[in-house]
C-alpha cells in the first residue's frame, strides 16, 4: 500500500485546522412515650428514628456495570495527559506527540489515527469556538465544512462507545493527497475528544480492514 508522505499529513492537518416531605418533631426528654390520649401503646406501630440503623456506606454503594470486554488480543494503555484510556491493536505502537496528541501507528502498514483533545485553552489551533459542553456533533459539522472545500464526506451519525457514551463520526475521501479519512469526535463536559484516522484511497487498503479498526479503536476509549 502507498504510505502517506509526511507533507502530505501536514496539508490534512492544516485543512482541519482552519475551521472556522417534613417529619414530626422527635420527643422532649420526660415525655411519657405511652400518654397518646390515655391509650396503650400499639406494639405494631413503625420503630422511632433512634431504632432505624442507617445503612453502611458498602450498602450505600452501587455496583457499577462491567464495561464490555475489549476485543481479543488488544492491548490496554491509559494517557494521563489526555486523561483517557483505550485498546491498541497487536502490532501498533504508542507515539505520544505532546499532551494534546497522541499517534497511533501500525507497524509496516498504512494504519495511522491520531487522538486529539480539544479545549478553551487550543482551541483557536483548531479555528473553532469552543465552550465547554459543546456537542460533539456541532463540532464535527465546523470539521467537515472544512473539510468538504477538499473532499467529500458523508453526513455524520451517532454511534456507542464502550462505555455507553455516544461519539460522532463521519468518514470521506480528502482528494488533494487521494486518502481517506475517518473524523469522530467524544463530546465532553469540558472538553472534546477528536479522533482523525488515515488511510490509502483504495478498496483494499480501506475497507479490507482500517475503517473498522478505526471505529474500533474510539470504542475502547474511556474518557477519564
Amino acid at each position: 500500500m502507498r504510505r502517506m508522505s509526511v507533507n502530505g499529513a501536514a496539508l490534512l492537518t492544516a485543512a482541519l485546522l482552519l475551521i472556522a416531605c417534613n417529619r414530626p418533631a422527635p420527643a422532649r426528654p420526660g415525655d411519657d412515650p405511652t400518654a397518646h390520649r390515655g391509650a396503650d401503646p400499639d406494639p405494631t406501630l413503625a420503630a422511632t428514628d433512634a431504632d432505624v440503623v442507617p445503612p453502611t456506606p458498602a450498602e450505600q454503594t452501587t455496583t457499577p456495570t462491567p464495561l464490555p470486554d475489549p476485543p481479543t488480543g488488544w492491548a490496554a494503555y491509559e494517557s494521563p495527559e489526555l486523561r483517557l484510556s483505550l485498546y491498541v491493536p497487536p502490532g501498533w505502537e504508542i507515539v505520544p506527540v505532546s499532551p494534546a496528541k497522541l499517534d497511533l501507528r501500525q507497524t509496516g502498514a498504512d494504519g495511522w489515527v491520531e487522538i486529539n483533545t480539544l479545549n478553551e485553552a487550543n482551541a483557536f489551533e483548531w479555528s473553532l469556538v469552543y465552550t465547554p459542553g459543546m456537542d460533539g456533533q456541532a463540532i464535527l459539522e465546523t470539521l467537515l465544512t472544512a473539510a468538504r472545500e477538499d473532499g467529500m464526506f458523508d453526513a455524520p451519525r451517532s454511534t456507542p462507545l464502550r462505555t455507553g457514551m455516544a461519539a460522532w463520526l463521519a468518514e470521506g475521501t480528502y482528494e488533494p493527497l487521494s486518502d481517506h479519512v475517518l473524523i469522530g469526535v467524544i463530546g465532553l463536559p469540558e472538553r472534546a475528544l477528536i479522533l482523525i484516522g488515515h488511510a490509502p484511497n483504495d478498496e483494499d487498503g480501506w475497507d479490507a480492514g482500517l475503517i473498522t479498526m478505526y471505529q474500533t479503536i474510539m470504542w475502547t476509549i474511556q474518557p477519564r
